[in-house]
């Protein structure tokens, strides 16, 4: 693959087919996976995009990036869906589905994190942690029930995705904690820190 620009994200479609790339220029190119032939490229919105993803079930792919918009496209012919100003004052920087594809959820580095109705564009929650400085990656469960995030004091932060209550925040890192994932069955978690551990 020979993007554009800079790549700061990258993801596959649900059944491995396709990858989508955020690039630094503000475009995301979506890429035949076996191939590696570009399919198409996507006006994400930002002069730097830092995220995008597919939808679960494949026929939207979302893109954020430091102009603080959140854009869902259609998938098969790159048209624009959807648009959502996720921040007003600060960079979105990363993006993550709900597992049904009904809530995309953005956080931003200003010390807040959305969830969003993927097809109205409806704020449905706002997750906020005052200890966090700034949150650097979100995440849903594989069962949608929760949603983990990272910052910049080091922690990570389990949240219920119904509600926006805080159900732990876990320490240990002694620097930024770059991103956190959910195990694919849901009971473990694990965390990257600019501390050298995981």
């Amino acid at each position: 693959f020979y993007a554009s620009a800079g790549i700061n994200d990258i993801a596959f479609n649900s059944d491995g087919s396709r990858i989508v790339t955020a690039n630094e220029d503000g475009s995301a190119q979506i890429w035949d996976a076996a191939t590696g032939s570009e399919l198409m490229t996507l006006a994400g919105g930002a002069n730097y995009l830092k995220a995008a993803a597919f939808s679960p079930d494949g026929p939207r792919v979302a893109t954020v990036g430091y102009d603080g918009i959140l854009i869902i496209f259609d998938a098969a012919t790159g048209r624009e869906l959807l648009s959502i100003n996720a921040s007003t004052d600060n960079e979105v920087v990363d993006l993550a589905f709900s597992p049904d594809g009904r809530r995309i959820a953005t956080t931003a580095y200003n010390s807040a994190a959305s969830v969003w109705d993927a097809d109205s564009g409806a704020q449905l929650l706002t997750l906020s942690a005052e200890q966090v400085t700034n949150f650097t990656s979100i995440a849903f469960s594989p069962d949608g029930q929760q949603l983990l995030t990272s910052g910049f004091d080091g922690s990570a932060t389990v949240w219920e995705a119904a509600t926006g209550l805080e159900v732990v925040t876990l320490y240990g890192h002694t620097d930024i904690v770059n991103d956190a994932a959910f195990s694919a069955d849901g009971t473990l978690m694990a965390t990257a820190s600019s501390d050298g551990t995981a």
